[in-house]
């Protein structure tokens, strides 16, 4: 059996875990022991470490199997669609003035109007309900409006924005618009089987 795991390295630096705490604790979540007792990265998890940062409840010292995941943990990837998705409606800009001085649609105001569905799906599939993945492309749409001042004319439609994934031109750039985020947005894939 072979499975997959994204790790964001700005999560993990979020939680102050390594990589084998990180994935020790999203199997824990999602009752993947068979694969942990595969794991040779276990030696290296501090239970009481993570226990002490709130991310972990021991509940037997002798057998990791009984370990349970503390919300703080889960809260990183269970977030309500619905919310992140207004929360991106009422971020992006609606309308951008032209060259010629009339405006240009992106959007519809309302997050659940019809115009909206196409992008609106395309974006569940990217998020789902994963809140570390939205607050990632957040911080970066925040960039991007930034420094794209002045010449918001040439933002993109909403759904071509999310179709395309523009956000991710803007990952090497800090919030200053200077090249400054070093490892943030970096992910690393982690095979285990």
């Amino acid at each position: 059996m072979l499975m997959q795991i994204q790790i964001d390295l700005s999560l993990l630096n979020e939680l102050e875990i390594s990589a084998d705490e990180y994935i020790y604790l999203y199997l824990t979540w999602r009752k993947g022991q068979a694969i942990i007792e595969k794991f040779n990265g276990l030696q290296y998890v501090e239970r009481n470490v993570l226990q002490d940062k709130g991310l972990l409840k021991i509940m037997d010292k002798e057998d990791w199997k009984s370990d349970t995941i503390r919300q703080k943990f889960i809260d990183f990837f269970s977030g309500d669609f619905d919310r992140m998705w207004a929360e991106l409606i009422s971020t992006y800009p609606i309308k951008v003035r032209t060259s010629g001085g009339g405006y240009r649609v992106l959007h519809a105001a309302d997050p659940d109007a019809k115009s909206n569905e196409k992008a609106k799906k395309r974006y569940h599939k990217i998020v789902g309900t994963k809140k570390h993945r939205h607050d990632e492309i957040m911080k970066l749409l925040h960039i991007q409006l930034k420094a794209e001042r002045g010449r918001l004319e040439f933002l993109q439609k909403l759904d071509t924005w999310v179709n395309q994934q523009t956000w991710e031109n803007y990952i090497e750039l800090g919030s200053d618009g200077n090249n400054n985020t070093a490892g943030e947005g970096i992910r690393v894939t982690r095979k285990l089987g």
